[in-house]
């Protein structure tokens, strides 16, 4: 009976994590394609996407997730925002494991004519 119960609690907590991994790289890739649309904007930078996306994932998780660098790159027609983190996962009687969490979003850039297109 106490050896079911053990196997139940960790199957419990292994949904949990599995949850909780998947909340976290939803909330990444939403930032990431929310930045890149910010800075394909017309008149944005990709300093303001990169910014934005910040200020998403801050906003989404808090802290929970370590190492966060969400950085941006500007192309002739595309704006491209990377987002990656480390998300910790609490296995009992192991040490504390950190799993990769990335994102990536890549935009056209808006372009508007004044007149007739060229």
């Amino acid at each position: 009976m106490a050896l079911c119960l053990s196997l139940l609690l960790m199957m419990l907590l292994a949904i949990v994590q599995f949850a909780l991994y998947e909340h976290a790289r939803n909330v990444v890739t939403a930032a990431a394609q929310e930045g890149a649309r910010v800075a394909s904007s017309d008149g944005r930078s990709v300093s303001d996407g990169v910014a934005y996306a910040q200020t998403l994932v801050a906003a989404g998780l808090g802290g929970s997730l370590l190492d966060l660098q969400v950085t941006g790159t500007d192309g002739p027609d595309t704006v491209n925002i990377q987002a990656q983190g480390q998300l910790p996962i609490a296995i009992p009687w192991l040490t504390p494991v950190r799993v990769p969490v990335s994102a990536d979003a890549v935009m056209h850039k808006e372009k508007f004519y004044a007149g007739p297109n060229p």
